[in-house]
């Protein structure tokens, strides 16, 4: 599973064709990916599927700034 590039670094997946029209699966605070496995593929037949994870959930940085 990558990473963004930014910081924090986020957990992300993409799914499907690259010129499909586009779909982001967004869960709720403390889920994750895993979550939409059967969303993800159903969906990424005909769409491009993003999922990610927020910020200190699953594969994601977790950041202590003050």
């Amino acid at each position: 599973m990558p990473l963004s590039p930014t910081r924090p670094q986020l957990a992300h997946t993409l799914a499907g064709p690259a010129e499909a029209p586009a779909v982001v699966l967004a869960c709720g605070l403390g889920g994750v990916q895993a979550g939409f496995a059967h969303q993800i593929k159903a969906l990424a037949q005909t769409h491009r599927v993003l999922t990610y994870e927020h910020r200190g959930n699953g594969g994601s940085e977790t950041l202590d700034e003050d």
